[in-house]
């Protein structure tokens, strides 16, 4: 596959993202309000690794408390502050 360099400052009309994202759609694109092209690699190899580890990471929440075994919950949708912060629920959900 060729690289092809993009000039800084490089911009293109809404018109030509839509050219653009239906002909390479492989590739994630972004357009920004100021017509700025963003294109990200694909997740894959090493990254695409990493990334799922920290997916696996996110889904088990451990819990350490002076004085009590440790808890491991698996896919909170909240946590609650206890008798710590009395009242404070963290909401996982969105995570």
């Amino acid at each position: 596959m060729e690289t092809i360099t993009i000039p800084k400052g490089f911009k293109v009309t809404p018109e030509q993202f839509d050219q653009l994202a239906s002909a390479e759609q492989l590739v994630r694109m972004e357009l920004t309000k100021k017509g700025e092209l963003i294109i990200m690699s694909p997740t894959g190899g090493e990254a695409g690794r990493k990334n799922r580890r920290l997916t696996q990471q996110m889904e088990t929440v451990e819990i350490y408390r002076l004085g009590y075994e440790l808890k491991i919950l698996n896919h909170p949708q909240t946590l609650s502050g206890e008798n710590i912060l009395p009242g404070f629920v963290l909401d996982l959900s969105e995570i």
